[in-house]
């Protein structure tokens, strides 16, 4: 195994921590905390992806979910990031980025009911 991504999550972690004592929660700190939460979303994403490319059988459909459900909690990020850092508000209790942050759980929730008896790399009606 390559110690270059083990070393890369080391780096955000020791940034993110660095942040937290230098800034802490102010706007700067807040924008700061997103971004680096972002990166590794976006690390995390393209893993995945790679991970499902290089699969068989039933492991791809499930590193795409597992993908799918990264990347729905980046979007939904970014539109926190928005709210916080842009428009200087708290996220209203019924928005679309709350919705889109809850989303994430079904693409678990889908991945971890895959059938592997089936061994498929399709999704059909029973799986949706």
């Amino acid at each position: 195994m390559s110690w270059k991504l083990p070393l890369l999550a080391l780096f955000i972690i020791g940034l993110h921590v660095g942040e937290v004592l230098i800034f802490g929660t102010s706007p700067t700190g807040s924008l700061i905390a997103n971004s680096l939460q972002l990166v590794a979303c976006a690390i995390g994403t393209v893993m995945a992806f790679g991970a499902a490319r290089r699969g068989r059988g039933v492991s791809r459909p499930f590193w795409r979910l597992i993908a799918a459900a990264l990347a729905s909690w980046g979007l939904a990020n970014v539109g926190w990031m928005y709210y916080e850092n842009w428009l200087h508000s708290v996220v209203p209790p019924i928005s679309i980025v709350r919705i889109v942050f809850d989303s994430q759980g079904v693409f678990f929730a889908i991945a971890l009911f895959l059938d592997k008896e089936r061994d498929s790399e399709r999704f059909d009606a029973e799986t949706l």
